[in-house]
């Protein structure tokens, strides 16, 4: 794993944070939601690279969240986003902290 601050991972990273604060700073719910969908994408890539699946599973959640919320407002799809994140932590967590990331998802 490469620590230097322009490795891949962490510049993936910096994307990732521009765009969460580009989706706060928007008044329009779509163009929010397409930022956090770009967010998630961006992390996706970080955590992949970083080499920590449980916070890429989160991430990929986290991303189809966004998508679906762009098509639906289902309290059903809701429920089944998070009985997805928590299924991800039963296979893949091995630690207390791997599930952060996705107890993070499902609030």
């Amino acid at each position: 794993m490469d620590s230097s601050w322009t490795s891949a991972a962490q510049l993936f990273g910096y994307a990732a944070f521009a765009l969460g604060v580009g989706s706060f700073l928007q008044t329009d719910d779509r163009r929010f939601k397409l930022f956090m969908a770009g967010e998630c994408l961006a992390y996706v890539l970080h955590f992949h690279l970083l080499g920590n699946p449980t916070a890429v599973a989160s991430s990929l959640v986290s991303l189809t969240r966004s998508v679906l919320a762009l098509r639906t407002r289902s309290a059903w799809v809701a429920a089944a986003v998070v009985a997805v994140n928590i299924a991800l932590g039963l296979a893949l967590a091995k630690a207390p902290a791997d599930w952060l990331p996705l107890l993070a998802s499902c609030l």
